[in-house]
């Protein structure tokens, strides 16, 4: 009996000891995730020739919570637009016209790529609530190649070919900028956000110039334990 008194003390005195020891082997930061959302920018617009056709870029992004405040992500956003150069084909209305008809056979593409690294600190002082906010920080690269090449042919009244030339083109360019902004987040599940990033962009070539304007909306999800 004397050795259960004597044990009960001990292991009720010991039980802060071994809280501590749970939370530094399971502590609330240093966990990853991982997002999907629609993008835009000056560089990545949402168009379409109907709702139907719409499109958005769409951005990808991964990161990782360094501090309970504070994270680290990187982001990829790409977009992809062609144009058919056969819509331009025509048939000359004056049947006088020396030439009766205009071909064009060929596609221009423009592909867009956007890498972010940004900071993340939430303003939000208390991690139960639901929505938080985050002041966003960091790098954006926009990158644009486009590649041109068509045929222009034109045919006489006689159906014989009157002239034809080929098109060809290339270029690349890409623009460093310095990215801040604010963001939302609003928990769906413990481990699943909605997210809305809305920032600020400056070329880094010509910070006097006005910034540009860039968002995000997608959702957001967390692994390990909350």
């Amino acid at each position: 009996m004397k050795i259960s008194y004597l044990f009960l003390p001990s292991l009720l005195l010991g039980s802060p000891l071994l809280g501590v020891a749970q939370q530094a082997t399971a502590p609330t930061y240093g966990r990853y995730y991982v997002g999907l959302a629609a993008y835009a920018s000056d560089y990545q617009g949402i168009g379409g020739n109907s709702f139907r056709e719409l499109r958005a870029p769409v951005q990808l992004t991964a990161g990782y919570q360094l501090l309970p405040r504070l994270a680290v992500q990187a982001g990829l956003a790409y977009k992809q637009d062609t144009f058919d150069y056969g819509t331009l084909s025509f048939v000359e209305q004056d049947p006088r016209a020396i030439v009766a008809r205009h071909q064009y056979f060929g596609q221009a593409n423009w592909y867009h790529t956007s890498l972010s690294l940004l900071a993340r600190y939430t303003l939000t002082r208390r991690a139960t609530h639901r929505l938080q906010v985050d002041l966003l920080g960091g790098f954006t690269l926009e990158k644009e190649r486009a590649a041109t090449s068509y045929q222009y042919t034109t045919f006489d009244g006689t159906g014989a070919v009157f002239s034809s030339s080929t098109n060809t083109s290339a270029y690349r360019y890409s623009v460093g900028q310095l990215t801040a902004g604010l963001s939302a987040r609003y928990r769906c599940t413990p481990h699943l956000d909605a997210v809305l990033d809305a920032t600020l962009n400056s070329p880094l070539s010509r910070l006097e110039s006005p910034p540009s304007l860039a968002g995000a909306l997608g959702l957001r999800y967390r692994f390990g334990q909350l």
